[in-house]
């Protein structure tokens, strides 16, 4: 059994390759819970490591900072609890253990990072929250990475963490404040494309739904339905789309448009802002290849992920949650 006592105010850091994220829930005695206000600061902690190996120093005062004012935040929000996560940037970089002991002495932050592994079935969790799908193929992108799982009738067959991240490849394949060259695109998708799974290797059943979440997802549901159609959508705080169906044909069409327009151009477009303008053309290819190499005409957009799946997870069992070796 979770906790039970009384109300309790949580708050969970999610702190990723490209972005640290803050939500504050408030949780109820049945361990009900409901997100009262989010944060999120565009960090790029991950910016350089491919290169190098390691977290830089100018990524580590931009994060250090974010952090701080998460601290703030807390501080005035009186929460008894912090989660605090790492994924695909802090796991993969050698100086893994400086940058957290360093986190901890200017914040007071502990930091619990998270294998690919528990990346994937934490966001799957918090996903099926939200759309209750009990055959599919869901997946998060994320800055640095890409979590797949793979669930039959509620029960998970397969996971996969790939590093097809949306800034990830941005770095790797474009330049952050230029169109993509037509060799860095071509190049850029047929890498995408060899290193999703296919549809043998997954075992798909002809049931499985394709389910995403991630900010690439969400903008682009929000520029469809503001764009494209007339369809109802239910909201939840800070503008996110929960549960928003775009076919194949328009996915498409978003990422041609997007592929031709500069950075600059994408951030006039206020349903993805500036801070996802350098990025944005490189996730939708990866949502994209994803359609078209496992046959999905259709996908939903959940706006519940890894943030919710770490506070289920965490009422569900605390002394479990805390007892994961780091």
């Amino acid at each position: 059994m979770g906790r039970q006592q009384k109300d309790l105010k949580v708050s969970v850091i999610d702190l990723g390759f490209n972005s640290a994220k803050l939500a504050n829930y408030n949780v109820d005695k049945d361990n009900s819970y409901t997100a009262y206000s989010q944060e999120g600061v565009t960090v790029r902690l991950g910016e350089g490591l491919d290169e190098a190996g390691h977290l830089n120093n100018e990524s580590i005062y931009r994060t250090i900072n974010a952090l701080k004012l998460f601290k703030d935040i807390i501080n005035f929000e009186t929460t008894e609890c912090v989660l605090a996560v790492a994924t695909s940037a802090v796991r993969e970089a050698t100086n893994r253990q400086e940058f957290l002991k360093e986190v901890y002495q200017e914040t007071g932050f502990q930091f619990r990072v998270l294998s690919g592994k528990e990346e994937s079935l934490y966001s799957y969790l918090g996903a099926l929250k939200s759309t209750c799908i009990p055959t599919a193929l869901f997946f998060d992108l994320g800055g640095g990475s890409l979590e797949m799982v793979y669930a039959e009738n509620f029960k998970i067959k397969k996971f996969i963490s790939l590093p097809l991240g949306a800034l990830r490849l941005s770095l790797s394949y474009g330049r952050m404040d230029d169109i993509f060259s037509r060799e860095r695109y071509d190049k850029m998708k047929q890498h995408i494309f060899e290193s999703l799974p296919d549809k043998k290797e997954l075992d798909i059943s002809p049931k499985a739904k394709l389910v995403g979440v991630g900010g690439t997802l969400r903008a682009i549901a929000r520029y469809y339905n503001y764009n494209y159609c007339n369809q109802e959508l239910n909201f939840d705080l800070g503008k996110k789309i929960r549960n928003c169906r775009l076919d194949y044909e328009s996915i498409e069409k978003i990422h041609r448009k997007f592929y031709n327009m500069t950075p600059k151009e994408i951030a006039r477009i206020s349903d993805i802002g500036k801070n996802r303008a350098s990025t944005i053309t490189a996730g939708s290819c990866v949502i994209y290849m994803m359609m078209i190499k496992l046959g999905f005409g259709k996908i939903v957009a959940s706006a519940s992920g890894l943030r919710d799946g770490i506070l289920s997870s965490f009422l569900e069992c605390p002394s479990l949650y805390y007892r994961v070796k780091q």
